[in-house]
């Protein structure tokens, strides 16, 4: 998988934001908020292709939290990110 190359993460008002930038204008009917997790991950990604799995293990080394729950958050985050067609 790998997040779309004209996806861009902006902080505004302290909220962690989605945008579409389109030659350079934002696309304000797609803003999507994330929690701090999910900002993380997406920072750490990048355009670099990545897998459930491999976010799960960037959430574990981060977060210290169980692989199990990591992998449910990162499957979680992986499958709304496709739906707003943010992932390919």
């Amino acid at each position: 998988m790998q997040i779309k190359k004209n996806i861009s993460l902006r902080n505004v008002g302290g909220e962690n934001l989605l945008f579409a930038d389109n030659n350079r204008q934002i696309n304000l009917s797609r803003i999507i908020s994330l929690n701090e997790s999910a900002a993380y991950l997406f920072l750490e990604t990048g355009e670099k292709e990545f897998t459930v799995e491999s976010w799960a293990n960037l959430l574990v080394k981060k977060y210290q939290i169980t692989d199990e729950q990591a992998f449910s958050d990162a499957a979680t985050l992986v499958k709304k990110l496709t739906e707003a067609g943010i992932i390919d």
